[in-house]
């Protein structure tokens, strides 16, 4: 991490460049999820389990990957062959 810059800090900063990226802040310290949440950031809180952690991770990217339906899988199979 740069010196002097803390994550979301350096989030930010990456985001100037990749604003699309999805950010999800993980912290156990005190006051981070004020910080995350009023920067837009999704946020979950240390200790957590791995269930937590993979559920969160499929929110954040619900939105951002598109659903492929049956018929689109099929059309795409028949182009190959």
């Amino acid at each position: 991490m740069n010196e002097g810059l803390n994550g979301i800090e350096l989030t930010q900063l990456i985001m100037q460049d990749r604003s699309g990226i999805a950010v999800l802040v993980m912290s156990g310290t005190e006051g981070a999820e004020v910080l995350a949440t009023a920067s837009g950031f999704a946020f979950l809180s240390k200790p957590l389990l791995p269930a937590a952690l993979f559920g969160r991770i499929q929110e954040l990217l619900a939105d951002r990957i598109p659903v492929q339906s049956e018929k689109n899988i099929d059309e795409r199979q028949k182009r190959t062959g």
